[in-house]
Order: C-alpha cells, then structure tokens, then sequence
C-alpha cells in the first residue's frame, strides 16, 4: 500500500496559483481537506483534486479545450451558479 501524496499550504497555493492566505481559508472553513500535522497543514493530493472539480479547475496537467468547453475529453459545468 503506497503512501498518499501530500502537500503543504505553500504548495498548494503555488500550484492553484493563488494567495498562501487563501488556502488556510479554505482549509479552516473545511472546503478543502486537509489535516493538521502538528502546526503545518497537510493536503493530500485526492483531496486537493476534490476541490478542484468541485471548482471547475483543470487538474494538474489537464488541458482546456475552447471549442469543446472541456478538459481533457470530460464535460465541465458550473452547478451551483
């Protein structure tokens, strides 16, 4: 049984690319999982994929398609808007 891939705040925020402010927003509010090892926050990388579908985010080393309005062959809507 391998190990999960895991991921700090810092890590997080370079790879959505947005503020490092962000992410612990998002980790304290519970809409992205996460966990706490001893003071640093810990993502594990099915959790930070989650969040980014539920978000509409192309997964790391997904392409957008314009034309289809997809990424990497899979319909993507906006529930919720």
């Amino acid at each position: 049984m391998a190990l999960p891939t895991l991921y700090t705040a810092y890590e997080v925020a370079g790879k959505l690319r947005v503020n490092r402010r962000s992410v612990y927003q998002w980790l304290s509010s519970g809409h992205l999982g996460g966990f706490k090892a001893g003071q640093s926050w810990r993502v594990t990388e099915d959790d930070l994929i989650m969040f980014m579908k539920r978000r509409s985010l192309p997964a790391v080393g997904q392409e957008f398609d314009a034309e289809k309005q997809e990424f990497d062959g899979e319909k993507k809507g906006h529930p919720g808007r």
